[in-house]
C-alpha cells in the first residue's frame, strides 16, 4: 500500500510524456501512409502537426492546465473531472455526427456505410461499458 513519492514522480513522467510520444509515433504513421500514396506534401504537413503538437504538450503543458489536460495530465479529481466532461461531450457531438452522416447517406439512396458501422460500434460500445460500470460500482 505504501507509495514512495519517486513512484508518484516515476508515475507522473511517464503519464506526461505518454501523449506527446503517442502523437509523434502517429505522425511517423502519417507520414508512412501518405508516402506510400504518394503525397510527400501530406506527408510531411501531417507529421509536421503531429510533432508540433507533441512539442505544444511538452512544453507548454506545465504551464497550462488546459494544455497539461490535453496532454493526459489529471493529477488531481477536478482534472479527472474536466477530461470526463470533455469526453462525454465529444461522445455526443461524435454520435450525432455519425447518425446525421448515415442520415444524409441513406436519404441519397447510398449504403450509410461507414456510418452505419461506426454508429453500431459506438452503441454496442455504450451498452457494454454500461453494462460493465453497473457491475462494477
Amino acid at each position: 500500500m505504501s507509495t514512495t513519492r519517486s513512484g508518484d514522480v516515476a508515475r507522473s513522467n511517464a503519464e506526461r510524456w505518454a501523449t506527446p510520444v503517442f502523437g509523434i509515433a502517429m505522425g511517423i504513421v502519417f507520414f508512412a501512409v501518405f508516402g506510400l500514396r504518394g503525397d510527400w506534401a501530406g506527408a510531411v504537413i501531417a507529421l509536421a502537426i503531429m510533432l508540433a503538437y507533441s512539442a505544444v504538450l511538452v512544453v507548454l503543458g506545465r504551464r497550462s492546465e488546459t494544455v497539461g489536460l490535453l496532454g493526459g495530465d489529471s493529477a488531481d479529481e477536478r482534472g479527472k473531472l474536466i477530461q470526463a466532461r470533455a469526453n462525454t461531450a465529444t461522445a455526443y457531438v461524435l454520435i450525432t455526427v455519425i447518425i446525421a452522416a448515415f442520415l444524409v447517406e441513406i436519404s441519397r439512396g447510398q449504403d450509410g456505410a461507414p456510418w452505419s458501422w461506426l454508429g453500431a460500434v459506438a452503441g454496442l460500445t455504450y451498452i457494454a461499458a454500461t453494462a460493465w460500470y453497473a457491475r462494477r460500482s
